[in-house]
């Protein structure tokens, strides 16, 4: 990505099952997570939620 670029603002990228990891680590349950407005060009942006 280059939206650290293009924003000017330090970003933290990880991947999508880092990102569920620390969820669980952070003691969330019921962690689930999805692509909203994904397309055939685009991956779409990363959604996940858990429940404390």
């Amino acid at each position: 990505h280059s939206w650290q670029e293009k924003v000017g603002t330090r970003m933290l990228m990880l991947r999508e099952s880092e990102w569920i990891n620390i969820f669980e680590m952070a003691g969330l349950n019921e962690v689930q997570s999805w692509r909203s407005g994904k397309d055939k060009d685009w991956a779409g942006t990363l959604v996940i939620t858990g429940k404390k």
